[in-house]
């Protein structure tokens, strides 16, 4: 029987991430596994090797007395080769297999002796069924093929997790807030640690990792493995693509405008607003050494501006269900105002457009140490910012957006930033045929902060109707002034196994 446990070592290394709060629970690796036979029983002693054949990456372990051979640790995807050898025997071929995050690939092998004729070889592999020892609870697995396929409208990770039955809206698992969800992509942690949101980026509604980089996504529910923990909606692990003996590229954009937007709904005809998207990016992946030093990276660039409000002032001749109480006359007179008086530019009050702005890099690199090891060192990069209209909080009646009773001018709002750097570096060690090791250290730094639309110099103004309504307002966004937040997560771990 197979027994994994974690040694005391590791037991003490995780728990020196608890002065960040909790562990990060991370699944980046599979693992293949089976029973080596010949007509008598089981053999001891077989050289059992398994090859990833876009790497050459290859890994060797012998058969233990009991006849099964375990090769924890090993890179996703594929397709694999695996070949068993032994004196006396012939050398037995798998046909090929992929392997997807967290999954334990069963391959039994029936070894014949060599003075025995076969018609065939009869190597028997197949995937996990769904009531055996090596599942450890409810998970999913989103592959690069499922990905490619499936529609995506925010090219978020959201759109591929919620096809977990258990998934509800807005990245919610099993009822629970998005915020009790534990993210890592590679072992790095990408959750937003203070809890402003579900995810890193998620203020400004950036995704911090591009799509196009990733490989393979797992969501787990409910594990008892004592390695995932740390949440109480779904643990999602994430790995990036990495580098192979191939040279690839792939280059991609996303263009959206005014143009192709509807103005009309039913008898409503909205004015046309100022709005823009386009998204850029590449990738390549390449062989730095052929079979030893791998390479991926991807960038993307994201830009968008969206009207802020479609609510227009009151004007003569001007009519329709998005037309504010708010007189145009009494908004530019105020505008005027206050730049003649006080040389202060409030901003506009209508057809104005918040921008959006997320830069992403993705870098990873793979090195086949020997066949007992392999390590791989990763780097993620996201700056992103939006423009935020005013706040509710402290106005008189409650609300200081834009609404059918007042428009309040563009320098009340305030723009907000969710900058990342992080990097993580994996070991995975066979010892021999009983143990093996998993070791990452990473440390990641998100760097949040506030910037007023307005004048720094300037207090916010809020001006009533007469019926204690909002008509407008201006000036610096009140909960902006040393709104900096620095977070800094180191994170260090430690599994070591024992078959």
């Amino acid at each position: 029987m197979k027994k994994s446990i974690l040694s005391y070592f590791g037991v003490m290394m995780c728990s020196l991430l608890l002065f960040a709060g909790s562990t990060f629970a991370q699944e980046t690796t599979a693992a293949i596994s089976g029973i080596v036979k010949d007509k008598s029983g089981p053999l001891a002693g077989v050289t059992i090797t398994a090859v990833h054949m876009p790497t050459g990456t290859q890994y060797s372990i012998s058969s233990r007395p009991d006849g099964r051979y375990n090769f924890p640790n090993v890179k996703i995807g594929g397709p694999y080769k695996l070949t068993a050898n032994l004196i006396g025997y012939k050398q037995h071929i798998s046909d090929a297999f992929s392997l997807t995050l967290g999954q334990n690939f069963q391959a039994n092998i029936n070894m014949s002796e060599t003075n025995v004729e076969l018609k065939e070889v009869v190597v028997t592999a197949g995937q996990n069924k769904t009531f055996n020892s090596n599942h450890t609870g409810a998970s999913d697995i989103i592959t690069r093929s499922l990905i490619e396929r499936m529609p995506t409208i925010t090219r978020s990770l959201n759109d591929f997790t919620k096809l977990t039955p258990f998934a509800g809206s807005g990245g919610s698992f099993g009822g629970r807030n998005n915020q009790s969800n534990n993210i890592t992509v590679n072992g790095a942690s990408f959750n937003n640690t203070f809890g402003l949101a579900g995810s890193i980026g998620g203020q400004t509604g950036a995704q911090p990792i591009s799509i196009d980089a990733i490989d393979q996504i797992q969501v787990n529910l409910a594990p008892y493995d004592v390695r995932q923990g740390s949440f109480t909606g779904a643990g999602i692990n994430t790995v990036t693509k990495s580098g192979s003996n191939a040279v690839t590229g792939s280059a991609y954009g996303y263009v959206q405008g005014a143009g192709i937007k509807g103005l009309k709904s039913g008898n409503v005809t909205l004015s046309k607003q100022p709005f823009d998207y386009h998204l850029a990016g590449f990738s390549f992946g390449a062989p730095l050494i052929k079979n030893k030093l791998f390479v991926f990276f991807d960038a993307e660039q994201e830009r968008r501006s969206t009207p802020a409000t479609t609510i227009l002032a009151t004007r003569s001749g001007l009519s329709g269900s998005n037309i504010s109480n708010a007189k145009a006359s009494t908004l530019d007179s105020l505008q005027n105002f206050l730049k003649t008086k006080y040389n202060y530019s409030a901003g506009p009050y209508e057809n104005y457009a918040n921008h959006f702005a997320a830069d992403r890099i993705t870098t990873r690199f793979d090195y086949n140490i020997n066949n007992r090891n392999t390590l791989n060192v990763n780097f993620f990069y996201l700056k992103s910012n939006k423009d935020v209209s005013a706040s509710n909080s402290g106005a008189p009646n409650g609300n200081r957006q834009p609404s059918l009773t007042g428009l309040p001018f563009f320098s009340s709002g305030y723009n907000i930033a969710n900058n990342l750097f992080s990097g993580i570096v994996e070991l995975n060690s066979s010892f021999n045929n009983s143990a093996s090791n998993k070791f990452q250290v990473g440390y990641t730094a998100m760097r949040d902060q506030r910037k007023s639309l307005g004048s720094n110099n300037f207090p916010l103004v809020d001006i009533l109707n007469g019926q204690g309504q909002s008509l407008t307002a201006f000036g610096y966004e009140p909960f902006t002034a040393f709104n900096k937040l620095n977070t800094d997560i180191f994170q260090l771990n430690d599994y070591f196994t024992l078959f």
